[in-house]
């Protein structure tokens, strides 16, 4: 049996930016990241100002580490495509890259990094993997969308019909990259949406939300969803075909529990503390989930450095992100349906200016520093 100071379970953006935080503050910490080496993960990739600003604060030269700017949105529902500047410069980069590079620095100030290190398990002071034991004086969960075993978030009303998160990276080739290049794409269908973003000269990357009824009514078929997708948002047929499709199938997460919010829910044991995806989900079409964990990461690490309380951690999580969920799952709910898709767009076009301010609307707050 070992001992450990911090565990933190997730070498992903929370975890990483959390072990960084304290290990630049000396605690001693540990990260138990269950993937060898660097991989995908079920995301849209972009980062709203908000997440530049935390990510090179902490040491990182995003254009170095290969992030392409995006300044324009573009939507496109009810038959209709609304295009305009966003009111910020943004960045899309890889999760491959980027996580790597933060998972680095942690290591680099003193945090201990466990790779191919799978949780199965935790209780009051201790964690399993497998049949090692060890013993922490706090744990933190950042595994992301997944639920460790029993330890699972508190359900939230979208339960009814979770969505389900899917990912695939394209290569379209140059026509359709040309008009990628700069912009993030949302296109909105029957039962969810998906969000384009170029990746770097020749890739772009689809994430896509969707509700587990229209899934399954898909027949759970991936080249079937793309199919119902490109019927509802002809423009994005290009960027969908079969033989530009990086990956012989899509990551997924089967179920992303979009509106939990930790400082909502039942208060958890003193010794566990959730970040990122564990602490509060917001819709993906927003584009702030990565800089969410960012953010969280770094409050839980000042929360935990001044011996602060749960109750504190909630304030500043609720300070932060509660606005900006509360009008993200708003702006969701417009486009549900056929006739709201068709009147929500009809106002956005005759009234582009909207989208700027939808776009700022849904930024986070960067919580206490």
């Amino acid at each position: 049996m070992s001992r450990v100071g911090t565990a933190v379970i997730g070498g992903g953006l929370a975890g990483s930016a959390t072990a960084l935080a304290l290990a630049r503050r000396g605690h001693d910490v540990t990260v138990f990241e269950r993937d060898p080496s660097p991989c995908d993960k079920v995301c849209g990739e972009f980062l709203s100002p908000e997440g530049c600003r935390e990510v090179e604060a902490m040491g990182l030269d995003l254009k170095r580490l290969g992030a392409e700017p995006v300044s324009r949105l573009r939507l496109l529902a009810g038959g209709r495509s609304v295009s305009s500047p966003l009111p910020f410069r943004a960045m899309t980069i890889s999760r491959r890259r980027l996580d790597p590079a933060l998972r680095s620095l942690a290591g680099g100030v003193g945090a201990d990094i466990r790779f191919g290190a799978r949780v199965t398990s935790v209780e009051e002071g201790e964690l399993r993997l497998g049949s090692e034991r060890i013993v922490a004086d706090r744990i933190v969960l950042a595994n992301g969308k997944l639920d460790l075993r029993g330890w699972k978030r508190a359900a939230t009303p979208g339960d009814r019909d979770h969505h389900i998160g899917l990912k695939m990276h394209y290569r379209p080739g140059a026509e359709t990259m040309a008009a990628l290049r700069d912009t993030i794409v949302l296109c909105f269908f029957d039962g969810g949406y998906a969000g384009l973003v170029p990746m770097d000269a020749d890739t772009c990357n689809v994430s896509i939300a969707v509700t587990r009824r229209a899934w399954t009514a898909c027949g759970g078929d991936y080249g079937q969803l793309c199919r119902v997708i490109a019927a509802e948002c002809p423009d994005v047929a290009p960027a969908l075909r079969n033989d530009a499709a990086l990956w012989p199938r899509p990551l997924a997460v089967g179920h992303v529990p979009y509106g939990y919010r930790a400082w909502a829910a039942r208060n958890g044991p003193d010794w566990l503390w959730r970040v990122g995806d564990q602490a509060a989900v917001i819709p993906s079409l927003s584009g702030t989930g990565m800089t969410m964990a960012l953010i969280g990461g770094r409050l839980l690490a000042a929360c935990l450095d001044e011996g602060r309380s749960q109750a504190d951690y909630a304030r500043d999580l609720r300070q932060a992100f509660a606005g900006s969920i509360w009008r993200a799952e708003r702006v969701a709910a417009l486009f549900q349906g056929q006739r709201r898709r068709r009147i929500a767009s009809r106002i956005a076009d005759r009234f582009p200016g909207l989208l700027p301010l939808v776009a700022r609307m849904t930024r986070v707050a960067p919580g206490p520093t």
